[in-house]
């Protein structure tokens, strides 16, 4: 699954952003997560569905490749992880609401 999102923020807030959704991965569902300046790797599960990728986020947009299963796919890997990212992409979310989703 490939995913491409312009995102209308100065580089780091969307960084910011991002991280805040890997931050929430990471502790609600003990994703793996290594940042390398603006380029995020990820593997474990979330909601039941196992996934691998990377995001990378620029100064306009941010890409997204993720690998899920066949099966997870098919029951929503790719909607859920898609409305994750417009979630967290949404300038009507403050990035203090996103980080608050974490604890």
């Amino acid at each position: 699954m490939k995913f491409e999102f312009q995102h209308g923020f100065e580089q780091q807030e969307a960084l910011d952003r991002v991280r805040a959704l890997t931050d929430y991965w990471s502790i609600r569902h003990g994703v793996n997560v290594e940042w390398k300046g603006n380029v995020a790797t990820v593997a474990g599960k979330a909601k039941g569905i196992s996934f691998s990728g990377h995001f990378v986020v620029d100064e306009k947009m941010l890409s997204a490749s993720m690998k899920v299963g066949f099966l997870a796919e098919r029951l929503g890997g790719r909607s859920y992880v898609e409305g994750k990212l417009r979630d967290y992409l949404n300038p009507a979310n403050s990035l203090e609401t996103l980080r608050a989703r974490i604890g």
